[in-house]
């Protein structure tokens, strides 16, 4: 008998399909664009990056003011390295969020056993940040959740879901469950404590001043994190896009706490898991800024796609495309226009013309080095051009690379 012929993609996957690598392609392509300079607080990785850090062990796990970074400084370190570009964090990066985007629209396509038009949204709200917030280096640095204040809170608030079910695994009770099922999923609340352990093992809190402390400040901040993920024009209007956004999420809640009633076995641990979900949403949302609302908000969409009426949740799934899509003109003008671009060629034109490492300094550092000064800027320049990294490998008056 010979083999049924392969079905062609319903047009709603499609689409989304189509839209999720017209954004991969963009993004990537806004992140190769970027200027191949470090900005900002990127500076602090110079030192390790052209070899001048003494200790890179020790550079790894230091703490930078109230956090350690040291799976985001070790992976900013290597893509550095290998690629002798500046770039390459916010590639890689761009290709981590790729391929979270894609794996959610494929659960969500298994999850309801086809697609839907609404499904749009998970490439839609994911992927035009990192067009808008232009990438630095240390992309990686929120892309790997930092160890540290905000890695522990967010595995706090996960670490009940994983205790249930490493709890109901031991013993097993369903068949093709391994026998070790139950206790590696609780060893993770042991791994868990002790990583907290080792991160305030030493914590020096001599000089501990946390934003959070002032009420404030915690709200500007929160509200700003959750009105990014649907970009520059939402962050302007923020107490309105915020305000939304967590009565939304309050609904959500309730939603989810009443189907964790109705809902009995296997699914009751998938309610709790998502509940999970957006308790670590919120406090990732609380203690970083970009990008953690958009995944916020994909945990709102499954929750209303699995416990929602029919029609509410097709309606609501609609609104929130809807709205990713209808602020994408303002996010790509924001991605055109770059605000900063202009000063960065006018950097690169210096360059070649041959402007002194100590005059570049001093006519750069408010663009490259805010938090410092115009001799430290100047230092770290050397380094990075005997390097013969990025844009300033082409800078007179110092040594070749080596």
């Amino acid at each position: 008998m010979a083999d049924a012929p392969r079905r062609l993609p319903r047009i709603p996957a499609l689409v989304a399909w189509l839209l999720w690598a017209a954004f991969g392609v963009a993004a990537l392509t806004q992140a190769g664009r970027a200027p191949n300079i470090p900005r900002g607080q990127d500076w602090r990785m110079v030192p390790a990056v052209t070899g001048h850090e003494p200790e890179p062990v020790h550079w790894l796990w230091h703490q930078d003011g109230n956090d350690r970074h040291p799976a985001g400084r070790a992976l900013t370190l290597a893509s550095i390295s290998i690629t002798r570009d500046f770039r390459a964090p916010a590639v890689v990066a761009v290709a981590g969020l790729l391929l979270l985007s894609g794996l959610l629209l494929r659960a969500a396509h298994r999850l309801r056993g086809r697609p839907r038009w609404a499904d749009a949204f998970i490439p839609a709200i994911l992927l035009p940040p990192a067009l808008w917030s232009d990438l630095p280096p240390s992309a990686l640095l929120l892309a790997t959740v930092p160890l540290g204040l905000g890695g522990i809170l967010v595995a706090a608030a996960a670490a009940p879901w994983v205790a249930a079910c490493g709890w109901r695994h031991w013993p097993p009770r369903d068949p093709g469950v391994p026998t070790d099922a139950g206790p590696a999923l609780l060893s993770f609340i042991f791994v868990a404590v002790v990583v907290t352990g080792m991160v305030f093992s030493d914590y020096d809190f001599s000089g501990w001043s946390d934003p959070a402390l002032d009420r404030g400040l915690l709200v500007f901040r929160t509200g700003s994190a959750l009105a990014s993920a649907f970009g520059p024009l939402a962050v302007e209007r923020w107490q309105l896009v915020a305000a939304a956004m967590v009565a939304l999420v309050g609904v959500t809640g309730v939603l989810l706490v009443a189907a964790g009633y109705r809902v009995h076995d296997v699914e009751r641990y998938r309610a709790l898991g998502l509940g999970c979900m957006l308790g670590a949403g919120w406090l990732a949302v609380m203690m970083s800024a970009w990008g953690f609302a958009a995944l916020l908000l994909t945990a709102v969409y499954f929750v209303w796609e699995l416990y929602g009426p029919p029609v509410v949740s097709v309606a609501l799934e609609a609104g929130l495309l809807t709205a990713a899509v209808g602020v994408l003109p303002a996010t790509w003008r924001m991605a055109a226009s770059g605000a900063a671009r202009d000063r960065y060629v006018a950097l690169e034109r210096d360059v070649t013309a041959g402007v002194l490492p100590a005059e570049l300094a001093v006519r750069y550092q408010p663009l490259l080095m805010p938090e410092g000064s115009a001799r430290d800027l100047e230092a770290a320049m050397v380094m990075v051009a005997e390097a013969g990294l990025g844009t300033l490998a082409a800078m007179r008056g110092v040594p070749a690379a080596r």
